[in-house]
Formats: structure tokens, sequence, C-alpha cells
């Protein structure tokens, strides 16, 4: 037991638990958070996950943390180590809310086409982060999941994701997250996702408008006719004849989305690297 005690007390030992602990706080509360990593996930998914996420990463801790020597025993060590991993956490939030946005986009323009048509009751959780979707939102989300990784634009992610480790270094306190500029750029971010989940449905709720215009002029002529309730049958048929043409420039345009992805990491890279 002793000598147990005496290899976790170590210098070494106590540095690599040390990068393992601050590297593996900013993985673990993207993974946390990014829509397209599933967060709902459970712990025996996320670690392998996780592991995988951090080994590229732990030489490059440990020479990084070389000037940093914690010991677990000291009270302002402890303290010091707290705070590190608060901050871990919110880079890795802000981080996951970025990535997430153009995958939210997407999943509320299929929402939105959903409610126009009729079908708005049909909502379930969907699989990635268990908030209520409706079915044409899950298709087109598990569809830009899919193209994400199978695309070859995870592995740029994953490159602009390791980077953020030499522009914000996990021992470094406070490296710009205070930045005023920072507030500005979540609400863009909130605004990127409104205005792409209109373009994105605005097809649809052109077809569903016209479709219920159709219908007024007819119950204006034809009162007697109870017409609006072949309202949702005829508009779901209209949005699925119109869903053939429309999934392959739909499928296009989400390698733009990832481009813009791309850049919105450098923007914020460049954002709170001035900082």
């Amino acid at each position: 037991m002793d000598a147990f005690a005496a290899f976790f007390a170590s210098p070494e030992v106590i540095q690599h638990v040390s990068a393992f602990v601050l590297g593996s706080v900013r993985i673990l509360t993207f993974l946390s958070f990014a829509v397209f990593m599933a967060p709902q996930l459970t712990a025996a998914v996320k670690m392998p996950l996780l592991l995988a996420f951090y080994i590229p990463l732990h030489p490059f801790l440990l020479q990084q943390l070389q000037g940093l020597q914690l010991s677990f025993e000291l009270m302002g060590d402890v303290l010091q180590l707290t705070l590190l991993i608060g901050k871990e956490c919110l880079i890795g939030f802000v981080l996951g809310y970025v990535s997430s946005c153009i995958f939210y986009a997407v999943m509320s323009a299929g929402i939105i086409i959903d409610n126009q048509r009729g079908a708005s009751q049909a909502q379930s959780p969907d699989p990635f982060g268990g908030a209520e979707s409706s079915p044409l939102g899950t298709a087109l989300l598990l569809a830009m999941v899919t193209l994400f990784f199978s695309s070859g634009a995870f592995m740029n992610f994953l490159a602009i994701f390791y980077s953020t480790y030499t522009l914000w270094p996990p021992a470094a306190l406070l490296p710009g997250l205070l930045y005023s500029n920072l507030s500005i750029f979540a609400i863009e971010n909130l605004d990127y996702l409104m205005l792409h989940a209109l373009l994105l449905c605005a097809p649809f709720v052109l077809v569903a408008l016209m479709c219920d215009v159709a219908l007024g002029l007819i119950n204006r002529f034809a009162p007697q006719l109870n017409v609006f309730i072949l309202s949702m049958p005829i508009k779901s048929g209209a949005c699925a004849f119109l869903i053939l043409f429309y999934l392959g420039p739909f499928l296009s345009h989400l390698q733009t989305l990832f481009l813009e992805l791309s850049e919105r990491f450098e923007f914020l890279q460049h954002l709170l690297g001035g900082a």
C-alpha cells in the first residue's frame, strides 16, 4: 500500500496525471455539447472517445506543463487546478457551441418544414442530443452528420480542435475568454443558426404557403366543402415531391457549411488570440 501511495506521489506520475486531467476536460466538455458527437451517449462509450482524442495530445501537453508543478496535497495547487479545470470547461463549451450551430440549423430547418406541413405532433427525441425533433429534422441531421464524417470534414475540424491547445494552453488561466467581443460572436452564431435554418426551409415554406392559399381560394368559392381536412395530406405530398429535387443541392450545400464552420473557428481563434 505504501509503495502504491509512493508511486502516485512521485513528481513524474503527478505530471502525467496533471496533463491528463487538464487535457481531457476540454475534450470531455466538447463531447458533452457537440451535437455530432452524440452528447447523450453513456460514459462507457464516451471514455474510449475521450482517450482517442487525448492520446495524440499527451506528449505535447507534458511539454507545456513542464513548468507547472502541481501537488494535490497543497490547497493553493488544488485551487489553481480547479480554476484551470473551470477554464477548460468553458473553452470546451464554446467549441461545442460554435461547432453545433450548423447542425442545429439543419435540424431546425427540418422542424420548421414539418411544422408547416402539419406534422409537428410527430416529434420525438433525436438520437444524438436527445432534444425534441421532427422526423424530417432528424433525417436531415443524420444526413449531415454522415456526410460530416464521410467527406473528410471531421479530419479538418479535428486539426482545428487540436490547434486550440497551442492558442489557449491548458496551463494558462485566462486566454482571452473574457474578451468583450466574445459575447457579440456568440450572438452572431445564434443569428447564423436562425438565418441558415430559414434559408434551408424556405422552398418548403413557400410551397406550403401556396397550398394554403389555393385551399383558401377553394374554400372561398365553395364554402360547403371542408377542404382544410386535405391540407396536411396535400402539403405533405408536395413537400415529399419537392425533397426529391432538394436533397441533391442540399447535400452539396453542406460542403459549403463545413467550410464556413472552419472559417468561424479561425475567426474565433483570431478573436481570442488577439485579446
